[in-house]
């Protein structure tokens, strides 16, 4: 008879060497094996003809243990508890309470103040423009002017929006750079160097911007606003300025996640996990892209049932490009505001795993059975995976972006197929 090896897993073997410490104790075995009481008396009575004595003791030992060692296991769990939150360096209040946006950098207040400037600045943009045109085509002009800019367009809303989203941006750019080299320091890969000198260069920004003003200059000559010769380029400024910005952030939100994508290969030395170093990240990309997908819905709705006067050659067929930003950037943004949490999960992941290895060895020199340092491990490594689960699951709110996105496709494709039908904005 030829010899063959069997081929072992870790867990199978650790728990071989459990039962065979044991040394046959029934309520040892038991717990080592984690037997169900209920399971194994089916397992019993479905291949068992006649019940070994073995077996009994098995089963009765490990309703004992089931009905028993309730005590036990809660002080044991409450020292995992104890040792969990001494790991992770917190207290009550901190483990009540979550950092929010950017509390360590920037203030959430400051936050709403540059959302609000952009607004102001919008409303700055159209009062002056109103005035450049009362003052070179007369009254008339200027209130047939400012009531297509902050009436039948809406552009001082979409503009105030995605001009504050841009400033958010400009003014925490420096949240993702910071927080990735601060967590990993040493071990990050070429490729995030790279990406990060992309992410915070001058000439791509312009590039990219000047790309889509161009675009946004074709699409709403062609469309026409209904105004005067005098008022229209102050609005055509505005909408172009508009592309700009909105290239401006998906463009910063696309390098985030190139530059979190070279995380995944870099080696964790630390529990990352337990100051939660890199939730920032996260943070950052949500907020960001919330706002810029709030921006493009608002846009497209408006300036789709806006009323153009497409006399051009092409008529009323360039209004489809109007849902450019629906189809191109706002998948991006999407995609951009969700990545953040796969790279997290993984990087977190790994500390979970640095910091297990490194209890085992600390166990090592404590005076306790394998069994008990067994499930200290065990129990220390689930409370610490179903946090991390809990902290970045997906809730809801993290899919208010593509239900916008949806509706507003919705409220378009009704006024497409029904144009005497009033659907609301």
């Amino acid at each position: 008879m030829n010899d063959r090896e069997i081929d072992v897993d870790e867990d199978t073997s650790a728990l071989l060497s459990a039962i065979a410490e044991a040394a046959d104790d029934p309520l040892m075995i038991a717990e080592a094996a984690r037997v169900d009481p209920a399971e194994f008396r089916e397992f019993l009575s479905d291949y068992g003809e006649v019940l070994d004595e073995d077996a009994v003791q098995i089963l009765e030992a490990a309703e004992s243990f089931q009905a028993e060692s309730f005590q036990l296991r809660s002080k044991k769990r409450r020292r995992v508890i104890r040792h969990y939150h001494e790991v992770k360096g917190d207290d009550g209040l901190m483990r009540l309470t979550y950092p929010g946006i950017f509390v360590r950098h920037m203030a959430p207040f400051r936050l709403l103040l540059l959302l609000n400037l952009g607004l102001a600045l919008s409303v700055a943009y159209g009062l002056l423009g109103a005035a450049l045109v009362w003052y070179l085509g007369g009254k008339t002009e200027a209130q047939v002017f400012f009531a297509a800019y902050a009436g039948s367009f809406k552009t001082i809303i979409s503009l105030g929006i995605i001009l504050g989203t841009s400033l958010i941006v400009f003014y925490t750019q420096d949240v993702i750079p910071n927080t990735i080299e601060g967590a990993l320091g040493e071990q990050l890969a070429g490729d995030y160097f790279h990406h990060k000198r992309s992410f915070f260069s001058l000439r791509r920004s312009l590039t990219f911007s000047v790309e889509a003003v161009v675009v946004a200059f074709m699409i709403f000559s062609y469309c026409r606003f209904p105004l005067s010769k005098i008022a229209e380029p102050v609005m055509l400024v505005a909408v172009c300025f508009e592309y700009a910005l909105l290239a401006y952030v998906t463009r910063k939100l696309l390098y985030t996640s190139m530059m979190l994508h070279s995380l995944l290969g870099a080696t964790v030395t630390r529990n990352l996990f337990r100051k939660r170093e890199l939730d920032a990240i996260n943070a950052y990309a949500n907020f960001a892209s919330t706002l810029a997908v709030i921006f493009v819905c608002f846009h497209v709705v408006t300036y789709y049932s806006g009323p153009f006067l497409y006399n051009r050659p092409f008529g009323q067929s360039v209004k489809t490009f109007l849902l450019l930003p629906a189809l191109v950037a706002a998948p991006l943004l999407i995609v951009c505001s969700l990545y953040p949490r796969v790279v997290l999960k993984k990087l977190y992941g790994r500390s979970i795993d640095i910091e297990i290895k490194r209890l085992k060895k600390l166990m090592k020199t404590e005076d306790s059975s394998a069994a008990e340092k067994r499930f200290y491990l065990i129990e220390f490594d689930k409370m610490s995976r179903d946090e991390l689960r809990a902290h970045l699951q997906l809730t809801l709110s993290d899919f208010l972006s593509p239900i916008a996105i949806l509706i507003m496709l919705i409220i378009l494709l009704l006024r497409g197929l029904f144009p005497s039908l009033a659907v609301p904005v």
